[in-house]
């Protein structure tokens, strides 16, 4: 039997059709639905349910040697989609951006040995489906292997998060987005919403702190979550660019144009390593771990027995002593690495973590 109601519906940010609640199952779903996969450049494949089913978002499947990771979900899943997946080399883990994706996620994760599901733990309230491979993530960044790594930004959702793929676009950088930040038709802006389909607009300080938890990261194009949304270059400064425009229609005014040197301003040392922080490499013991800055330059820790130490390495191209690392080094107070984290006390009181998802065979 069906549930009497669905939570996710009934929440102010969606709607239940005017025909009333509707459910459906996999097995309904087969004669008439099927899953495309489409390559969208080398190492990422679309997966796109024909016809249209409910409100037609796409899944992303990113190649990795690392093992493939799924970003959002399709609710619709047969043998012959389990089959063109496992041709491109399975799932090793998925991730979801928020709630109105969850959808099947606990399907795709028993067809593919009960893989991970990696959800904000701010979101876990809307989880309708519990299952022992959802793993709850907390704080504001997640590192995941492949080098890829989930960014929390909120928006309308509490644990709403992006996937900072560093190795796309040829190695520019790429962020699965979702529809926290919705590329919109034009292809050259992102836009940003509480509800979309009952057209409640985001209040300002939740665009601004996307922005904010975007900027360290490197990336030259966005995926969007539906077909064909993609803003192919340039998609950094069309971030910035949208929110500006989108700040100015809802404040009325450009007030909004100062409050990024306020902010900096206010900033602790921790902030400032978040603004520069933009990828990372542990080894497997994780006892040494290297963080690059936005200049190139690298923080470099190693915490083994009766060994902790930091240091700062210009970026070769530079050479500059006054290099983001080197100064972000001076600020710091201590440091734990283990394969929990990477957590940096500063001394201002501050705190940076940077947690660590657990690697395939242990998850």
């Amino acid at each position: 039997m069906p549930p009497g109601r669905c939570a996710v519906c009934e929440d102010e940010r969606q709607y239940v059709g005017w025909e009333g609640q509707r459910w459906t199952t996999l097995a309904e779903m087969q004669p008439q639905y099927r899953n495309v996969l489409e390559p969208e450049e080398p190492a990422l494949t679309s997966l796109v349910t024909r016809p249209k089913f409910a409100i037609g978002q796409r899944a992303l499947l990113v190649q990795s040697p690392a093992g493939n990771l799924l970003w959002d979900c399709v609710s619709f899943l047969d043998e012959a989609t389990i089959q063109a997946v496992r041709d491109l080399g399975g799932i090793a883990r998925i991730a979801i951006s928020h709630p109105h994706y969850y959808s099947t996620i606990v399907e795709w994760s028993h067809a593919f040995g009960d893989v991970p599901i990696y959800l904000h733990a701010a979101d876990r309230q809307w989880v309708m489906r519990p299952s022992p491979a959802i793993v709850f993530w907390d704080g504001e960044t997640l590192m995941l292997e492949g080098g890829m790594m989930l960014i929390r930004c909120g928006g309308h959702f509490d644990g709403g998060s992006v996937l900072h793929w560093p190795a796309g676009a040829d190695g520019r950088g790429v962020l699965l987005s979702g529809d926290i930040l919705q590329v919109v038709p034009d292809r050259r802006h992102v836009s940003f919403m509480y509800s979309y389909p009952n057209y409640i607009p985001l209040a300002a300080p939740a665009v601004r702190k996307i922005v904010l938890a975007v900027e360290p990261f490197s990336f030259d194009r966005i995926y969007g979550a539906f077909p064909g949304l993609v803003i192919r270059q340039g998609a950094k400064e069309a971030v910035e660019r949208s929110a500006a425009r989108y700040l100015r229609a809802i404040t009325g005014n450009d007030a909004q144009q100062n409050r990024r040197s306020s902010d900096l301003k206010s900033m602790t040392q921790a902030d400032l390593l978040r603004q520069s922080f933009v990828a990372v490499e542990v080894n497997a013991a994780f006892s040494e771990a290297e963080l690059t800055m936005a200049d190139g330059s690298k923080l470099r820790f190693c915490h083994r027995v009766g060994e902790r130490k930091a240091s700062a390495r210009a970026a070769e191209e530079t050479g500059k002593e006054t290099m983001q690392a080197h100064q972000i080094l001076g600020t710091m107070a201590q440091f734990r690495l283990n394969g929990k984290h990477l957590d940096i006390r500063f001394q201002d009181g501050s705190r940076w973590e940077l947690p660590f998802a657990p690697r395939a065979d242990e998850a």
